[in-house]
Order: C-alpha cells, then structure tokens, then sequence
C-alpha cells in the first residue's frame, strides 16, 4: 500500500536539475530509487574558463526536450565572451555550443543579439526562447529565440537604453528569485550545489 514516502521518493525520482559547483562543474543530479533517500550524482560536463569556448558559469534551470536532449545556458565564455547555449544528452555526451553570443562593444555595453543569458530557456516544439541579461541595441538585454539545432536565431526584443536608472520598457531581465529559491531548497534538501558556491542565509 503506498506511503506518504514512497510518493515523496517518487516526486524526487523525476528531479533533473543542472547545478553549478565551485570550480563550475556541472552536474545532473538525480534521485534514484534504490533506497529511502538514495541520490547518485553525475558529472555530464565540466566547464573550463581557460577553454571558454564552451562557455562557463552554467547558470538558470535546463530545459529538456522530448528527445531526452538537455538544453541550457552560460553566463561567460563562448566565442564573444558573453555567454553560450548549449546542448548536451543525459549520458553527458555529444555536448555542443548552438549558439555564442557576440562581444559587447565596451563603451556602449551593446551589440546586436544580447549578452550573458542568465534565465535559462523555455521550449516550445523545436523552438527554444530566452533572454540575455545585457547587451543588444540598447544595452539593457533581449528576447531571442533560436531552433534546437542552433539555426533561426532571432531578437524578439531589446529592450531601451537606460536614462537615469529608467526607460519605457524595463531592462536586465534575470531568472526569477521564485526559480532561485525553489532551486536553493532542494539544494538545501539535497545537499546539491548551485550558484557557484553561494547560498542564500
């Protein structure tokens, strides 16, 4: 007869989550049924900052695809050192950067796609969508979206240039804290690291 337990073991069983540790290892953290609390942890893909053309500082909550395929994003790196999205498969290979985000030009803090993706993505079929904390026209960040494959990458939206900290349309979109704090209570619950080492006290 089930347990109050044994449902609880089977909410963690379908937890997926890509964390980051200290040294920005990610990591799929899995509850596995083997036992009462039995979790194993699992390196799929370790980012390097001195090889930044993958990117690094995996940041915001993955999405995963229909096909097993996980997607998600970098803050850093990538071949404009603004940040990357990426793909990888649950085994951890075939992980491959479908989009790098271009160099912001320093002075005005713009450039044409957006910079550092901070939120993670959203999927819908086989488009996915995501905002970047900076860059774009106005330097205030963007709404892109781009196929799974890494083709169609399109700016929905950039938002305006701030004027005295305000402009007409909001800026520097970033992952909700709702997201921060459901993360950091399984993080807490699961002993898993997240946020390159930093907890919320």
């Amino acid at each position: 007869m089930p347990t109050q337990g044994r449902d609880d073991q089977s909410e963690r069983n379908l937890l997926m989550k890509l964390t980051v540790k200290p040294l920005c290892v990610m990591t799929a953290v899995m509850a596995l049924a083997t036992g009462t609390g039995a979790q194993t942890f699992t390196v799929l893909k370790s980012f390097n900052s001195n090889i930044n053309t993958t990117g690094y500082h995996a940041w915001g909550m993955p999405v995963q695809g229909p096909d097993g395929t996980l997607y998600g994003v970098t803050t850093d790196g990538g071949a404009g050192a603004s940040g990357v999205v990426f793909r990888i498969l649950t085994n951890g290979t075939a992980f491959t950067v479908i989009k790098s985000f271009p160099l912001v030009e320093a002075a005005k803090g713009t450039n044409t796609d957006g910079a550092t993706p901070h939120a993670g993505l959203v999927l819908s079929g086989s488009t996915l969508y995501g905002t970047t904390m900076n860059g774009g026209s106005g330097g205030s960040g963007t709404v892109f979206s781009l196929s799974t494959n890494g083709n169609n990458f399109t700016v929905l939206k950039s938002f305006t240039a701030l004027a005295a900290g305000t402009n007409s349309d909001g800026a520097n979109p970033v992952e909700p804290w709702c997201c921060r704090m459901v993360f950091y209570t399984e993080r807490r619950r699961m002993a898993a690291s997240w946020d390159s080492g930093r907890s919320f006290d």
